[in-house]
C-alpha cells in the first residue's frame, strides 16, 4: 500500500477497518441470535488522541461508519478529555469501552 503511495497511517488504517469488517461478519449471527449480549468487536482510537476530545469524537464516528456494523464497540481512552467524548459519542448511538491508554502514562 505505501509502495502504491499511501501513508503509513492511511494504510494501517484501512488493514485495521477491513480486519474488524471481517470479524464483524463472523460475530453478526451471536450479536443478532443474543439480541446484542454477545458478540461485539472493540476497536480502538488512536492513542494519539487520548487529550483530544474533537479528535476522538470524529475519530469514533468515522471508524464506526467505515466499519458499518452494530456490533462494534469504540475503544476510547479514559482521559479526562475523553469523558466528554464518550458522551457524545454514546449519544450518537455508538457503543463505547473506555480503555487505558499507554500514552496517557507517559
Amino acid at each position: 500500500m505505501v509502495g502504491a503511495g499511501k501513508d503509513i497511517e492511511s494504510a494501517y488504517w484501512e488493514l485495521v477497518v477491513k480486519d474488524i469488517q471481517d470479524t464483524c461478519k463472523l460475530l453478526e449471527p451471536i450479536y443478532n441470535e443474543t439480541d446484542g449480549e454477545d458478540g461485539h468487536v472493540s476497536l480502538a482510537v488512536s492513542p494519539k488522541l487520548a487529550n483530544d476530545t474533537n479528535g476522538t469524537i470524529e475519530a469514533a464516528k468515522w471508524l464506526h461508519n467505515m466499519v458499518g456494523s452494530p456490533c462494534v464497540y469504540m475503544k476510547i481512552p479514559a482521559t479526562d478529555e475523553s469523558i466528554s467524548s464518550m458522551k457524545e459519542v454514546i449519544s450518537l448511538g455508538i457503543s463505547v469501552n473506555a480503555t487505558v491508554s499507554l500514552l496517557c502514562a507517559f
